[in-house]
């Protein structure tokens, strides 16, 4: 999250410098990040992997994490369509670069915090009210950015981006203790399906904004979080563990 919050204010301040054709420096430190990770996590000792899932497998791993996956597809439909609407917005606006850089450096540095509370929340009541919580107020946060302008677009920024983030770290976890004995797979599920929908929804929404302007693309954005809620309520407040025991 530190380096999502580095990067508008890196990749304003690069325009600035060298234009648009230097922005292949910023790549450079994406380059060594492997090898920084690699260092880092050689050393950890490797648990014994689960037996390979055949088709029969994949089939129950994915009924038993279907209730589980559509809330955060649905969650994702909205929040990556929002955060792809939004600098277009600002940009609709006549806000500067580096003024959008700023804001979305707050949206990510707030998310930073968010995703702290969530998850030490989450330990301390259980994962469904913080889930809860956070698609409520990130779907209510996207509801004030259309008619605020100015300097007081920061507001809603910084409170989207607590909320919408406040949920990341918690859906990882639930998704992981769904499948004890499969936490990569877990994992991959969880950031995959979420993943892929956000982008299904950043395409969906891009063609309301042509159709029906940013405020209708936005309005979607937050219904579409939002019809995450129902079926997060469902949810147990323990997810029962697939195998585990």
């Amino acid at each position: 999250m530190i380096g999502h919050a580095l990067a508008p204010v890196a990749v304003t301040a690069a325009v600035a410098w060298w234009g648009r054709s230097g922005l292949w420096r910023l790549a450079l430190p994406g380059l060594a990040a492997p090898a920084l990770v690699y260092g880092t996590v050689a050393g950890l000792a490797r648990s014994a992997a689960p037996p390979a899932a055949g088709l029969r497998g994949w089939g129950q791993v994915l009924r038993h994490a279907l209730p589980f996956l559509v809330p955060v597809a649905l969650r994702n439909l909205g929040s990556v369509s929002a955060m792809t609407l939004l600098p277009l917005l600002w940009h609709h606006r006549h806000v500067s670069l580096s003024a959008i850089g700023l804001l979305l450096s707050l949206t990510f540095l707030t998310g930073l915090a968010g995703n702290l509370l969530g998850g030490t929340l989450s330990d301390r009541l259980g994962p469904k009210p913080v889930l809860l919580g956070s698609v409520a107020a990130a779907a209510l946060a996207l509801a004030g950015f259309w008619p605020v302008t100015g300097p007081a677009t920061y507001l809603p920024a910084g409170l989207w981006g607590f909320a919408a983030n406040g949920a990341g770290a918690v859906l990882l976890v639930y998704g992981q203790r769904l499948l004890p004995r499969q936490a990569g797979v877990a994992s991959g599920l969880t950031l995959g399906v979420g993943n892929a929908e956000g982008a299904l929804g950043a395409t969906l929404t891009a063609g309301v904004a042509a159709a029906w302007g940013l405020g209708g693309a936005l309005l979607l954005a937050g219904i579409l979080s939002a019809s995450s809620l129902p079926f997060l309520w469902r949810l147990p407040d323990e997810p029962a563990g697939l195998g585990a025991g």
